[in-house]
């Protein structure tokens, strides 16, 4: 779920711009998405159900927020990997992963490389204690696969740097180079 409000933040905040009628996106409570999300917690599958899923929120939730969600749901976005498994599976799984939904050259989807690099980023800091040589080893070739949003990648690394258990994520070539270009 938190790859739909990353991709749609405007569910959350507003939309400022009008559509062709001058209507405006409705601003969604997160308080109303938090209790959706609790209800659906335990569907397994949200495309097998997704009428189902369409009918917990059609109550307490913008129609064209429902509609949001469900083309994300019919775009397999919702099967995303999560940063913990992108930095403790294998390497190669986990490259594999990232290609199979971000895709490269001219279907490269910039939006899902967005939400990836904001969440593993997120996960380090939040998660710092938790990390060991092999999730830093890993999340350093993920960065340098050129698969995440570039500038996100900068950001991601002038936080981290500064953080001791990701300090080697300086001192590689690829990610010195993107930081001082």
């Amino acid at each position: 779920m938190i790859n739909f409000l990353l991709k749609h933040p405007e569910i959350i905040e507003g939309a400022i711009v009008k559509d062709k009628d001058g209507n405006t996106l409705a601003k969604g409570n997160l308080r109303i998405w938090t209790k959706y999300f609790d209800s659906i917690s335990g569907i397994p599958d949200f495309a097998k159900e997704l009428d189902l899923v369409m009918n917990l929120g059609m109550g307490s939730l913008p129609p064209e927020h429902i509609i949001n969600f469900t083309t994300f749901i019919k775009n397999g976005l919702d099967k995303l990997a999560s940063p913990e498994q992108l930095l403790k599976n294998d390497i190669a799984w986990s490259i594999k992963e990232l290609k199979s939904v971000i895709k490269d050259g001219k279907e490269k989807r910039q939006d899902i490389a967005a939400i990836m690099t904001k969440r593993l980023l997120n996960y380090a800091l939040v998660h710092e204690k938790d990390y060991d040589k092999g999730m830093v080893k890993n999340y350093a070739e993920i960065l340098e696969s050129g698969l995440l949003s570039v500038d996100l990648c900068i950001i991601s690394l002038k936080k981290l740097c500064t953080i001791p258990k990701f300090k080697d994520l300086a001192v590689r070539p690829a990610l010195l180079k993107m930081l001082t270009t």
